[in-house]
């Protein structure tokens, strides 16, 4: 039943990514509709959503290592999927952020689930490739909202509401599948039954204050998540400043992610396990060494035409340079947290990645935007997600740093 459960918990991945990305997909529409600016966009697709997701991750990895997390997992699917058909309802700014925060809070059970589920259930000799297989899901999810953000024949409120409708009837599955979910039978050290959150806690502190390593894991994944700032404006940046129409603009990067992303996803986890196994270094120094190929054709696809063959390589580059090392990327952090704790620490990864760096830059963004644009400076998306994209070159100092740290044990 293994293979049932990474399909299962795949599935939900790419469910819980297509509700996330739709805002994006549909920005356009939904800033016209609803008379947002770029600062109200970024506020709704990026700190509405992050901040509630990353501020209830901590509270949802404890439930989930105190508790297990079959029955957290259906509720918080149940929650997420009810809150994307509200959003379909919405009449103004406010209307957005309430159903888009909620939204937050049921998917933020998922990924700690999935970790204390995954890192039980498999070999930790594959583990990027299970988390990589794992993540392809959450690829495809972002895929197919672009690419239903593409179609001239999909109003935005009739996709949410749609989507919304299936995940209610994929939580029921999920209910229905709990005793394939549980993790105390693979590993005895998972069990925490009869410890308090207390005790939870107060490991979680100790072993973050005293392993350097996964403060470097913790601090690489969230840096690593200012591509996911670029992406909650990619639409917009296509529309505004190169020229494309909405439809085309969501239909070419929902076609190209697809492309991209579920491949890399699948081949960057294989790569992972098999440069640790044969080449005798750490998953972290993959991690950093991807990155620093990827930054300058993500630098190029900024500046470049649409027309210039540069903007579609720098396209692929940019999806990829998140899609490929991911999975190697989150066996660095598990691997660094105790059987006891992985869904908190996974949590912790969480909110630094959604809060600090997705949520605060999302809004940092459109409102430096906002304010080139009012100053009358030219091109002011693309000056912005450049800034971002220099970020990419303090995550490769970061993994760096921790493959170091790894090869002096």
């Amino acid at each position: 039943m293994s293979l049932y459960v990474l399909a299962l918990l795949t599935l939900l991945h790419a469910l819980s990514l297509t509700d996330r990305f739709l805002l994006s997909a549909f920005g356009t529409q939904i800033t016209t509709d609803l008379a947002l600016s770029n600062q109200q966009f970024g506020l709704v697709s990026g700190l509405a959503f992050t901040l509630f997701y990353a501020g209830s991750g901590p509270v949802a990895g404890l439930l989930v290592d105190r508790f297990g997390p079959g029955p957290l997992l259906g509720v918080g699917v149940m929650v997420w999927s009810a809150m994307t058909a509200l959003t379909g309802l919405a009449k103004s700014f406010m209307g957005l952020w309430m159903p888009r925060s909620l939204v937050g809070i049921g998917e933020a059970i998922l990924l700690p689930a999935a970790s204390k589920i995954l890192s039980a259930r498999f070999d930790p000799r594959f583990n990027a490739t299970v988390f990589g297989l794992f993540f392809m899901g959450g690829h495809a999810g972002v895929g197919l909202a672009f690419g239903l953000g593409g179609s001239s024949e999909i109003a935005w409120r009739d996709a949410f509401i749609k989507l919304g409708a299936l995940g209610c009837g994929l939580a029921l599955l999920v209910w229905l599948s709990v005793r394939w979910l549980r993790v105390e039978q693979f590993d005895s050290e998972s069990s925490t039954s009869g410890a308090d959150i207390g005790h939870l806690v107060r490991v979680f502190i100790d072993t973050l204050r005293n392993n350097r390593r996964l403060q470097l894991a913790l601090f690489g994944l969230a840096l690593v998540h200012v591509l996911y700032v670029g992406m909650q404006f990619l639409q917009l940046w296509l529309v505004q400043e190169k020229g494309f129409l909405p439809e085309q603009a969501s239909s070419l990067y929902g076609s190209v992610y697809l492309l991209t992303a579920i491949p890399a996803t699948i081949l960057g986890g294989l790569a992972a396990d098999q440069f640790a196994r044969f080449v005798g270094c750490s998953r972290a120094l993959f991690v950093s060494g991807v990155l620093l190929v990827c930054w300058p054709a993500i630098f190029a696809f900024r500046l470049s035409e649409p027309s210039s063959p540069f903007f579609l390589v720098g396209m692929v580059f940019s999806i990829a340079a998140f899609a490929f090392p991911y999975g190697a990327m989150i066996t660095v952090l598990v691997d660094e947290a105790p059987d006891t704790i992985k869904a908190l620490v996974m949590s912790a990864g969480l909110f630094a990645g959604n809060v600090l760096v997705i949520g605060t830059g999302s809004f940092l963004l459109g409102l430096s935007a906002d304010w080139m644009a009012s100053a009358g400076i030219d091109r002011p998306l693309t000056r912005s997600l450049l800034a971002a994209d220099g970020l990419l070159l303090l995550a490769v100092l970061t993994y760096f740093v921790l493959h170091r740290a790894s090869r002096s044990l």
